[in-house]
C-alpha cells in the first residue's frame, strides 16, 4: 500500500478518511470484528510516530474492538483476546506517559475532572469516546466474568487465574496515571478495583502472587520462554519479598523505599496491609457513599482474615452498614453477607464463641448459604427449568471460586459454638421441653438426631457434633475432646493448632459446668481439688467458673474456703417433683377454660369474682326468678315474665330504670325450675 498510494497520501486527511470508513462498517449486521482489528492495526503501522495523536487514537479504538470482539453465542472473552487487549491498553498507557503534552479530553465521564499537566508548554488535547478508567473497569468485569465461566476444576481456570497479574500491572500504572494529573475521583474509582483484587488475600499468599506477577512481567518483556529459569527467578524474587518485610519491620519504610524492585508507578508493596490503606486513603476521601461503604467491607474482611478481630467488629459497628445494607445493591449484600461469615471464622480463632454465634446464627441457620455467599445457584423448583438466558444471570452472580469460602469449616465453627452455648442450657433444664432456644439450627438438629430410632458411629461433621454434645452433657470431656477436636476440617483452617487448644480448654470448662449442673443437686459439698483432677484443669479456672455460676444464680450454693470445696444447697425440684408441678399447671388451665365456658354462657362471670348482679336486688339466679309458670301446672303451663313493681314509697324513684326494686323471688306456684334453664 505504501508503494501504490506514496508517502504523501499516509498523512493526518487520509489516516482520518480510513479510520472514518472502518468505524462506519464496525457497527453493522455481519460485520467481521476480527477484521475491522486488522484493518485498525494495518493503519496504525503506517501511521507515522510523528502523528502521535492519531496513534493514540488508533489504539483506543483497537482496545475497544478487542474488548468488544466477544461473539455473542459466547459467555465470556477468549483468552488470546483478553491479553490482546491488555497489551493495547499497556502500549497506550506507555505511549501517553512518553508524550506529557498530550492531553486525553475524556468523554463519557460523569466525574468531571480536568486533568493538570505539569511541565507542558504545548498540550493538545484529544477528544474521544472512552477513557483509561472505562478501559480498566471494562478489563476487569471480563476477567471476573471469564472466571466466572470456567469449570474450576480444570486446568484452564488456573491459566485464566494468571491473567490477574496482568490486570494489576494495567490498574497500577492507571492509578499512577490519574494521580499524577490530579484527578482524585479517578484515582479512587480505580483504587477500588485494586482493592477488590487484594482484600481477600492473605500475606504469604500475597508475597507469592507479586512474585509471580513480577517474574512474569519480566518474562513478556524479554520473551524468555524456559519455564525453570522462570520458576527459579521466581524463587528469586519471593525470597526477595520476604526478605523485604523483615527488612520493613527491622529498619521502618522509610529506609526501606530505595530497595524497591518494581517500577516507580508501581504501588503494590509486599506488605499486604500497607497496600490496603494505601488504595484506602483515597477512596475514603474522594470516593462516593457506595464506594467508601464497600471499601469499609473489604477492609473489615481483610482485618478479619489476619485475626484482627476486635479491630474489624469496632470498624463494622461504627460504620453503621448493617443498619443499611438492605437499600444497596445485591453485590454488596454478598460481600457483607462475606464480611459476616469471616467475622464469625475470625472470633472462633480466638475462641470468642459467643460472639461466633451471634455473627453466623442467622447466615447458618437459613437453608440458603450457599446462594447468600453467592458461591452457588439456588436450588431449583420442581417442574420447573431455567432457560440458557436465566442460566447466564445466575452464573453471572456468583463470586470466582479462588475466593469461595469453605463452606464445610463455616458449619463446622456455627455448631461447635452452638454446640457450647447451648448445652449447659439443657443441662440446666433438663425436664423443660419449652426452654429458651439460642440457635433454631442446632435445636433442629438435635431434635432429627433424637427421633432416629438407631444411631450408628458418627461419619459427617454434624455426627461428631450431636455425639460431643450427648458426651458433654455427662461431663466426659474427653470423649467430647476426641470427637471435636479431631475434625479433619479444622487443618482447612490457617492457625488449626491454636483451635484445637482453644477447643480443649472450652470443652474442659462447660464439662465443668454441664457436670455441676446435672449432679450437684446430688452433693452436700464438693472439692475443689477434686473438680481440678477430674476435668483436668488449674484451681484458680475451678474456682473462676463456679463462681461465675453462683453469681449468675445457675448454681445454689457457696465456698468453704478453709475446707477448699463447695456447699452445694438442694434447691433444684426433682424429676418427680417437676413432673406434679407440670401436672398441677395442666390442671389449673383446664379450670380457667371450663370458667371461660360459663362466662360465655352466664354473661360477665369470671374466674375468683363474684356475679355482680345487673340491677340491686338481683342475685345470681335473679333473671330467672322473673319467669314462673302460670295458669296451671307444670306441665301445661306457659311461661310468661312476671311484671315487676316499683316501690311506692319512694316516689323519686319511680320511672328511673336503673334503681327501681324487683320483688322477692316467688316460688310457691313453681315446684321447678324450667328445664331451658
Amino acid at each position: 500500500q505504501r508503494r501504490v498510494h506514496g508517502e504523501k497520501e499516509w498523512g493526518a486527511p487520509l489516516i482520518e478518511k480510513k479510520l472514518k470508513e472502518v468505524l462506519t462498517s464496525r457497527g453493522r449486521k455481519g460485520c467481521d470484528r476480527m477484521e475491522v482489528i486488522e484493518q485498525l492495526k494495518r493503519i496504525l503501522n503506517h501511521t507515522p510516530i510523528s502523528l502521535q495523536s492519531h496513534r493514540i487514537q488508533l489504539l483506543v479504538h483497537i482496545a475497544s474492538a478487542w474488548l468488544d470482539s466477544t461473539p455473542p453465542t459466547a459467555n465470556c472473552i477468549a483468552a488470546n483476546a483478553w491479553r490482546s487487549a491488555y497489551d493495547t491498553l499497556s502500549r497506550l498507557i506507555t505511549t501517553l506517559f512518553e508524550n506529557q503534552n498530550i492531553v486525553l479530553q475524556e468523554v463519557s465521564d460523569d466525574l468531571n475532572e480536568t486533568p493538570t499537566i505539569r511541565n507542558a508548554t504545548d498540550a493538545v488535547k484529544i477528544q474521544i469516546d472512552g477513557n483509561l478508567m472505562s478501559f480498566t473497569e471494562r478489563l476487569d468485569d471480563e476477567y471476573i466474568r471469564a472466571l466466572q465461566f470456567t469449570d474450576p476444576h480444570t486446568q484452564d481456570y488456573v491459566t485464566r487465574l494468571t491473567d490477574e497479574g496482568y490486570f494489576m500491572d494495567i490498574a497500577e500504572r492507571v492509578y499512577y496515571f490519574y494521580k499524577v494529573r490530579d484527578m482524585p475521583k479517578h484515582s479512587a474509582r480505580i483504587a477500588s478495583r485494586l482493592l477488590d483484587h487484594l482484600y481477600y488475600r492473605r500475606q504469604t499468599d500475597h508475597v507469592k502472587m507479586l512474585a509471580k506477577q513480577i517474574v512474569q512481567l519480566e518474562k513478556k518483556k524479554k520473551k524468555k520462554k524456559d519455564e525453570e529459569d522462570e520458576e527459579h527467578e521466581r524463587t528469586l524474587v519471593e525470597a526477595a519479598l520476604v526478605e523485604e518485610i523483615n527488612q520493613e519491620e527491622k529498619e521502618g519504610k522509610e529506609n526501606n523505599d530505595k530497595k524497591r524492585i518494581k517500577p516507580q508507578w508501581s504501588t503494590l508493596t509486599s506488605n499486604l496491609s500497607d497496600c490496603v490503606a494505601r488504595y484506602m486513603a483515597p477512596i475514603m476521601k474522594h470516593g462516593d457513599d457506595k464506594t467508601q461503604a464497600r471499601a469499609i467491607l473489604c477492609k473489615v474482611y481483610h482485618l478479619c482474615l489476619h485475626d484482627h478481630y476486635t479491630q474489624a467488629r469496632d470498624i463494622i459497628l461504627m460504620s453503621h452498614i448493617p443498619d443499611m445494607v438492605v437499600s444497596f445493591s445485591p453485590q454488596f449484600q454478598i460481600l457483607f453477607n462475606r464480611v459476616l461469615a469471616q467475622l464469625g471464622m475470625a472470633a472462633f480463632r480466638l475462641g470468642q464463641f459467643k460472639d461466633v454465634h451471634i455473627a453466623l446464627n442467622e447466615l447458618c441457620s437459613s437453608q440458603r448459604v450457599r446462594e447468600l455467599l453467592a458461591q452457588g445457584s439456588p436450588p431449583m423448583v420442581k417442574a420447573q427449568e431455567r432457560t440458557p438466558e436465566q442460566e447466564k444471570l445466575e452464573k453471572a452472580k456468583l463470586i470466582p471460586f479462588h475466593m469461595h469460602i469453605n463452606l464445610d469449616l463455616l458449619e463446622a465453627m456455627h455448631l461447635v459454638s452452638a454446640m457450647l452455648t447451648e448445652v449447659p442450657m439443657i443441662a440446666a433444664n433438663p425436664h423443660e421441653a419449652k426452654r429458651k432456644i439460642q440457635s433454631k439450627a442446632f435445636n433442629k438438629l438435635l431434635n432429627f438426631y433424637d427421633a432416629q430410632v438407631f444411631l450408628g458411629p458418627p461419619e459427617n461433621t454434624r455426627d461428631h457434633v450431636y455425639a460431643g454434645m450427648r458426651a458433654l452433657l455427662t461431663g466426659d470431656w474427653k470423649k467430647c475432646t476426641a470427637l471435636i477436636v479431631d475434625l479433619p476440617v479444622w487443618e482447612l483452617s490457617t492457625g488449626n493448632d491454636r483451635i484445637r487448644i482453644t477447643l480443649t480448654q472450652r470443652i474442659k470448662e462447660e464439662s465443668l459446668r454441664s457436670y455441676l449442673l446435672q449432679y450437684a443437686q446430688f452433693y452436700d459439698t464438693i472439692s475443689q481439688k477434686l473438680l481440678a483432677e477430674k476435668f483436668e484443669l488449674p484451681d484458680n479456672t475451678v474456682h473462676s467458673v463456679v463462681s461465675k455460676m453462683m453469681f449468675n444464680e445457675e448454681l445454689q450454693g457457696s465456698w468453704d474456703q478453709p475446707a477448699a470445696c463447695v456447699r452445694v444447697y438442694r434447691n433444684a425440684p426433682s424429676k418427680l417433683q417437676f413432673l406434679c408441678t407440670q401436672m398441677a399447671e395442666k390442671a389449673q388451665s383446664l379450670v380457667e377454660y371450663n370458667e371461660r365456658i360459663l362466662e360465655a354462657r352466664a354473661g360477665g362471670f369470671k374466674m375468683g369474682q363474684e356475679m355482680k348482679p345487673n340491677r340491686p336486688s338481683e342475685s345470681l339466679w335473679g333473671n330467672l326468678n322473673r319467669w314462673a309458670l302460670i295458669g296451671g301446672s307444670n306441665q301445661s303451663g306457659w311461661l310468661r315474665r312476671q311484671p315487676t313493681q316499683r316501690n311506692s314509697a319512694f316516689p323519686g324513684m319511680q320511672g328511673n330504670r336503673n334503681n327501681r326494686q324487683t320483688r322477692a323471688p316467688q316460688y310457691g306456684m313453681m315446684q321447678q325450675r324450667p328445664r331451658n334453664y
